[in-house]
């Protein structure tokens, strides 16, 4: 017995130590700005240093079960040392996205979590180009989570063991250079949750998006609920003053699905975003 337990408490110090020496010469390999690695600043975007923000969260979980009780994201302004970490993620560039889609793809790492990720994304934009096929492959490698399609509130979920769910955010960051990808995926056969996933990420580029606006439109009447009202949600942001989304939404005003004419709150939103919109159902 105590040979085994001599034994075991070798074998552990000794995967302790490899663990501590990977862990080393990740960091020690990562883009380094004000002596601070990479993951520290991208930990900064993912407020985890934001002690306002965790305390509101914290309160908002014990104080609420609702599901959208989180308090707001706050500006990377307004995070301490936020704007500083934007300028290491940008003085790293390019090097950095080779230990993003590496953090992206270890949904369990618990110091680099998707929020940094994403941001970091959204402040490298377009020098994220060269690694669109990296990302692209990462979106379209989803396996879908069957729900019961009965409940309105359940959206249907994406296994994230590979990344997926924060490729395809990282894609909209990038910009419209990602749109023929998120494109594809909402024209070709892939799961409706990755097909909503993509959906928003076209959203997140605002008008930027308007080559997207056929494929939106054409969602927006999609049997499947969630990608029709992902399509409703966008489409307005995306082409506020476009012809073919005032017809679409004039469209599901005079003729509501069912289930969107139980649930009006998807048709507000973009006809907040699209003013030739508003009093569709008036005008009939």
């Amino acid at each position: 017995m105590k040979l085994f337990s001599r034994f075991s408490l070798v074998m552990l110090g000794s995967l302790a130590l490899a663990v501590f020496r990977a862990e080393a010469i990740e960091t020690a390999a990562q883009p380094v700005y004000h002596n601070r690695p990479l993951s520290y600043w991208v930990d900064v975007l993912d407020l985890k240093f934001c002690e306002s923000y965790q305390a509101a969260l914290s309160a908002s979980v014990l104080s609420s079960s609702s599901w959208d009780s989180s308090p707001p994201i706050p500006k990377v302004a307004d995070i301490p040392n936020g704007p500083e970490a934007q300028d290491a993620i940008r003085n790293a560039g390019t090097n950095a996205i080779p230990f993003l889609l590496m953090w992206l793809t270890q949904t369990n790492f618990p110091n680099v979590p998707y929020l940094g990720i994403e941001e970091s994304f959204r402040t490298l934009g377009s020098a994220a180009r060269p690694f669109l096929p990296e990302l692209a492959r990462m979106a379209m490698a989803t396996n879908e989570v069957k729900e019961d399609k009965g409940d309105l509130f359940f959206l249907p979920r994406i296994n994230l063991g590979d990344g997926a769910s924060g490729a395809l955010d990282a894609l909209g960051w990038i910009g419209p250079d990602a749109l023929p990808v998120l494109v594809s995926i909402l024209t070709n056969d892939f799961p409706n949750g990755t097909k909503v996933s993509a959906i928003y990420a076209i959203g997140s580029m605002g008008t930027n998006a308007a080559p997207a606006i056929p494929a939106l439109v054409t969602c927006t009447e999609d049997n499947d609920f969630w990608i029709a009202h992902a399509a409703v949600m966008t489409v307005g942001v995306v082409g506020p003053e476009d012809p073919r989304v005032i017809a679409a939404l004039r469209a599901i005003e005079l003729k509501p699905k069912p289930k969107l004419q139980d649930w009006r709150g998807p048709l507000s939103e973009p006809q907040s975003s699209c003013p030739r919109c508003r009093g569709a159902a008036a005008n009939r």
